[in-house]
């Protein structure tokens, strides 16, 4: 489920700026979080959080991914969502531009994020994980809180993709994967 808490009123890309949607907390909830509440209480897995600001719910101009007030005191303990939360990609200029995507995945990661994703440059990606440690050192980031996020992953996958065992324990059909193989070349 994306972008919570919502893209629907932004007239800006978040890939090209930051949107500021100017909604207060009543509004959003009477809109643009029905959907959201319908997921999280249909235990949806993962929920990615958007780029966008909510200026009158947080009084800054934070994006949502990378606000604790939206990340887990609205989505995690308001609305009571238990899964994955996933930023959106940290590469684009509504996070970039002032936080860079390596201090914007430590922020991520402050406000409840489980996963940050840097999708297209390997260089950010390193970068990020050294912010990371750097942050954990520091005592700017919880390795406790971290855990808990590793918890949910592992859950996750456990719940789509079962165990190593259950991984392990089937025998590969070559059949089946040079037919998947061809059809994505196509």
């Amino acid at each position: 489920a994306k972008h919570f808490p919502g893209h629907g009123n932004t007239h800006i890309d978040s890939h090209l700026s930051l949107p500021r949607i100017m909604q207060n907390s009543e509004d959003l909830s009477k809109t643009e979080l029905v959907p959201f509440q319908h997921l999280v209480d249909s235990h949806v897995a993962t929920i990615m959080t958007g780029h966008m600001a909510l200026p009158l719910i947080t009084s800054s101009d934070t994006p949502c991914s990378l606000s604790r007030m939206i990340t887990t005191d609205l989505l995690r303990d308001q609305m009571g969502f238990q899964g994955v939360i996933v930023t959106d990609c940290l590469e684009m200029e509504a996070v970039a531009e002032k936080y860079g995507s390596e201090g914007g995945a430590v922020m991520a990661l402050q406000a409840g994020a489980d996963v940050v994703m840097i999708c297209h440059t390997m260089t950010r990606q390193c970068g990020a994980i050294e912010k990371t440690y750097e942050a954990i050192q520091q005592g700017r980031l919880s390795a406790e809180r971290l855990h808990e996020s590793g918890k949910r992953i592992a859950a996750l996958k456990d719940r789509f993709t079962g165990g190593w065992d259950d991984v392990l324990s089937g025998s590969l059909d070559l059949d089946a994967w040079n037919e998947l193989k061809s059809n994505n070349l196509e």
